[in-house]
């Protein structure tokens, strides 16, 4: 037998439909607008991410405490058991415009995840993205002038594994080129790539591939 479904309006009850309209049409303007639950109005300001613990949206500012960058917003969520997701935003979208989640398991926060960490040189960032069911870290490491055989050696704690990676130069001739970079029948002087291992990063390039070199390694850790 077919089943009719009828889509139901929510309607503000008369003075005739309680007796205690009062309460009812306060309780009803709640729902309605949804002011009163976190999500209407504006966001609550806050001086420790910490203590953001009330389902709804926040904001705070570069004083903040436990904050992954200056001035932001976000939203809490709760399911059970004082366990917490935040979720933060960075509305200067013009500049880093970063994204960050936070955990709390019961216990502890845990390490700030990001979905698009600002990769300043040197950094480790720990990111939303999974290896196996291992969380995956970046860095973007500045090589310095890159010239034919240059090897670039790194280390970083911890690392077990690395996923993947990116490099690019900085040339005269071209301006920005990503590696591995072969221009047609050009010769050798026009090519450039790099290669890596767990201890080092290294480049061969010719002479008309040479700049300044940048990589970007994606890896787990213990």
């Amino acid at each position: 037998m077919a089943t009719t479904t009828t889509n139901l309006k929510l309607t503000k009850p008369a003075a005739s439909d309680a007796a205690d309209i009062s309460v009812l049409n306060a309780n009803f303007d709640k729902i309605d607008a949804l002011g009163g639950y976190g999500l209407g109005g504006s966001a609550v300001s806050v001086n420790d991410l910490n203590t953001a613990l009330n389902c709804g949206f926040f904001c705070w500012g570069s004083d903040c405490l436990n904050a992954p960058f200056g001035y932001g917003m976000g939203i809490t969520l709760n399911r059970f058991n004082g366990r917490y997701t935040q979720l933060l935003f960075n509305p200067w979208m013009g500049s880093f415009g970063e994204i960050a989640v936070r955990h709390y398991n019961g216990t502890e926060w845990l390490p700030v995840e990001w979905v698009n960490p600002p990769m300043s040189l040197g950094v480790e960032y720990r990111t939303t993205e999974r290896w196996q069911g291992k969380a995956v870290y970046t860095k973007l490491v500045d090589c310095g002038q890159v010239t034919d055989g240059k090897t670039v050696y790194y280390s970083v704690d911890g690392m077990t594994r690395l996923i993947r990676h990116a490099a690019k130069i900085t040339t005269a001739t071209f301006g920005d080129i990503n590696l591995p970079y072969i221009y047609g029948d050009m010769g050798s002087s026009y090519t450039a790539y790099c290669y890596v291992n767990a201890a080092s990063c290294g480049f061969k390039v010719g002479a008309n591939a040479t700049g300044q070199g940048y990589l970007q390694i994606w890896y787990t850790k213990d």
